[in-house]
């Protein structure tokens, strides 16, 4: 038997720290403050702090703001002295009128523990790159601060290529290009007693994560025929002398392209449309097994062969999202930019957005734009103006934004359920597997109760329809990538550098070693009152603990549990049965909230794994009933809150 440390400490991500009194005091240190208007949570509230790298979020009505320092415990409040509700959402609270609620962020300064691991100057011509990659523009670039942010996006090196850029590359430049570091004197915007490249010359560093790394998230389909007159991708394409999957994956990713093809060894090509047969033959997957330009140890397809793969890339229904017209001006949108030239258009940039953890998207002619927040009132025309007219590049009958205009689109707050409305019924058979109109994958690194175990990914291998079922299969990483692996979750649907998207191995806090996959229908379906049923066989296999449940779309840790069961065969927690013997369902509620989770169980003579269930929920505003096979269990919410 191979034992790992879980890696669970007593550290808590997202950890309400409590309510202190607001002595009126100006902050000490870098701090940030957001008027939130109407829509002030928590949730919202860290997420702000978080994006822009803060380790405390402070609520107090419509305020957000964010710091470095960590309270004062002198001046900590009982609980029930932060009353104030939340204007976004009245189950919570924001501070109160004297008083304000802290939290801890996901973001530790990690800066301040970077090592900077110099590799040397490099000759570096602009006709020929000597690195491709992902470029970053710092106003006050160190190469500390290069050296992080490739770090955190998983990329082994960074470049210094000017004053102001830096440049993450999957490939080690070539040692024939080393020059002297008398060629790399040009200093860096950040500070002057550092070089940030020269003329032609850049300088190159270590992240520490040398063959570590790997990319989760883009989905092999396939080895594919293809012909001279018969190409698989029109959108775009390239010749890379790094080219891998995983490098081809990330270029067509932030191009806005849902599939990618390595051929040649070194071409790499994006498109929006599968490879379908017969027009296009899928043959053996040993024939696509030409050597990597950029790695000799990855296949890159092969003569008239290409390897076909998913981005992970799916379209963001923006439907009521929509926040109206506004006038460009610089940093008017305090946002990040893709070009998106074949593609752009709202769905897909806001699906880019969403996955990288920003609040809003916009759209002007080619160009996406991830933000933190809107722009000023004082610059909006008006919700659909001829202003915001020009047609998309990805879809001609969608308008993006433009010449000097922006559409923004709000893609955090959870749309309104109109009471009246008439919901139909949702029904999924499985025939197929509609990511279209119903399911999205939840991608991430899963939290409680199986925290440090599980990964939630998007591949075939861990998610499929057979026979009109749906089909959950975990897989095992191997202990070499468990023990000294980099994990990045690419469309990562939680904080993109929380430790839900990434992760390294080291010492005894090991990668999760199992990869499963998980289904949500938040993108597409929100029910307020209604009957679920779902039939479904729980599975075996030590520590998988599969949930089947509905969601708050304010708060994911309030829940309805219409089932969940430990996959164990044996295993007793103080004397009490928690085996697959057991299937658990009820409320499970925020540990913040004053109400308690109420679950529920049943015992079974035999496992919950031996054969399919009829698991049901009934809910509406004064009433929850569950039926397990038949068997009504109504929940006793007389106590409830």
């Amino acid at each position: 038997m191979g034992i790992y440390s879980t890696g669970l400490t007593d550290y808590i991500p997202n950890k309400y720290i409590g309510c202190f009194d607001d002595d009126g005091k100006k902050t000490k240190g870098k701090y940030l403050t957001f008027p939130m208007d109407n829509n002030n949570s928590p949730k919202r509230c860290m997420n702000l702090c978080n994006t822009h790298r803060f380790k405390y979020a402070a609520i107090k009505g419509n305020i957000c703001e964010c710091k470095n320092y960590e309270p004062n415990f002198n001046l900590k409040r009982s609980f029930s002295d932060c009353n104030t509700l939340c204007t976004e959402n009245p189950s919570e609270y924001c501070g109160g009128s004297t008083t304000i609620s802290i939290y801890k962020t996901l973001y530790s300064d990690s800066l301040e523990k970077v090592s900077v691991n110099p590799i040397g100057c490099f000759t570096n011509l602009k006709r020929h790159p000597l690195l491709n990659g992902w470029k970053i523009t710092h106003a006050r670039l160190t190469p500390k601060h290069c050296v992080y942010s490739c770090h955190i996006r998983r990329y082994p090196y960074a470049a210094l290529i000017s004053s102001r850029e830096c440049l993450c590359s999957f490939t080690k430049p070539s040692s024939e290009a080393k020059t002297g570091d008398d060629m790399c004197m040009t200093s860096c915007s950040g500070s002057s007693e550092y070089s940030c490249g020269g003329n032609n010359a850049i300088n190159v560093y270590s992240t520490g994560l040398e063959g570590k790394t790997d990319t989760i998230g883009h989905n092999y389909l396939g080895c594919y025929e293809e012909n001279q007159n018969n190409r698989i991708f029109n959108g775009y394409s390239r010749s890379y002398s790094v080219n891998t999957p995983e490098f081809c994956s990330n270029l067509c990713y932030k191009f806005g392209y849902t599939y990618f093809g390595v051929t040649y060894k070194s071409e790499c090509y994006c498109g929006n449309q599968s490879p379908n047969e017969p027009k296009f033959p899928k043959v053996e997957d040993k024939q696509c097994n030409t050597k990597c330009s950029g790695d000799a140890n990855q296949f890159c397809g092969g003569g008239w062969r290409m390897g076909v793969f998913s981005t992970g890339l799916i379209d963001f229904d923006v439907n009521g999202r929509l926040l109206g017209c506004f006038s460009m001006e610089e940093n008017s949108f305090d946002s990040i930019k893709f070009e998106l030239l074949n593609t752009n258009m709202p769905s897909k940039c806001s699906a880019i957005c969403y996955n990288s953890g920003y609040t809003f998207s916009g759209v002007s002619g080619i160009n996406c734009y991830c933000g933190v927040r809107a722009p000023s009132p004082e610059l909006y025309i008006g919700l659909q103006d001829s202003q915001c007219d020009t047609p998309c590049a990805g879809d001609s009958s969608k308008t993006c934004g433009g010449q000097d205009s922006i559409q923004v689109y709000d893609i955090m707050t959870i749309k309104p359920i109109d009471k009246n409305e008439t919901i139909p019924e949702l029904l999924d058979e499985f025939n197929t597997l509609n990511l279209e109109s119903i399911w999205s994958y939840d991608i991430h690194i899963a939290q409680e109760p199986d925290f440090a175990f599980v990964i939630y990914n998007n591949s075939e291998k861990n998610l499929f329809i057979k026979n009109g079922e749906l089909v959950i299969k975990p897989t095992v990483l191997s202990d070499n990538y468990v023990k000294n692996g980099c994990l990045q979750l690419k469309g990562c649907t939680k904080y993109e550098e929380s430790s839900a998207c990434s992760m390294n191995a080291s010492s005894f806090n090991i990668l999760p070693p199992i990869v499963s996959s998980r289904l949500i229908t938040k993108h597409h379906k929100s029910l307020q009152h209604g009957h679920l049923k779902v039939i479904a066989k729980f599975p075996t296999g030590d520590w998988i603990v599969p949930e089947i449940a509905l969601v708050s779309t304010t708060n994911e840790e309030n829940k309805l549990v219409l089932g969940t069961s430990f996959g164990n065969l044996n295993l007793k927690c103080n004397g009490v049965d928690e085996s697959i013997s057991v299937l658990k369902y009820g409320l499970k509620v925020d540990e913040l909230y004053h109400s308690k989770s109420i679950m529920m169980k049943s015992i079974s003579a035999s496992r919950w794994s031996d054969d399919y269930h009829t698991l049901e929920l009934s809910w509406s505003n004064n009433n929850i009933l569950f039926k397990i096979d038949g068997e009504s269990h109504p929940l006793d919410t007389s106590n409830l809150q």
